[in-house]
């Protein structure tokens, strides 16, 4: 159950961290829908040149990185600061991100 609270207050960092930093977020964003772009049409040209691989067609190829694309794009959102939550410990900064009731000792 504890890890559970501690994922739910990573989502909640991270929708903070978002909210500070928009003009960050808005270039990630066009920056990897370029690349998501970039890469779709290699797939494209590759699947035209090559055709069927194997037995997977590229309307299958693309349909596999939509599914890989969707799948990431949901954990990086809500999961991408998970990592750095033993460095606040340690350094202490964890105090700054989640308020402590009175008497209430960590």
């Amino acid at each position: 159950m504890g890890s559970v609270k501690l994922a739910l207050l990573n989502i909640k960092k991270n929708f903070r961290n978002e909210k500070e930093l928009k003009s960050s977020f808005i270039i990630s964003v066009v920056g990897m829908a370029i690349n998501n772009i970039a890469f779709l049409i290699l797939w494209y040209y590759f699947g035209k040149t090559i055709g069927e691989l194997n037995g997977w067609k590229p309307m299958d190829i693309f349909g596999l990185y939509g599914f890989d694309a969707t799948s990431y794009g949901i954990v990086a959102s809500l999961f991408s600061g998970m990592f750095d939550i033993p460095n606040y410990i340690s350094s202490g900064n964890f105090d700054y991100v989640k308020p402590l009731v009175p008497g209430h000792v960590l």
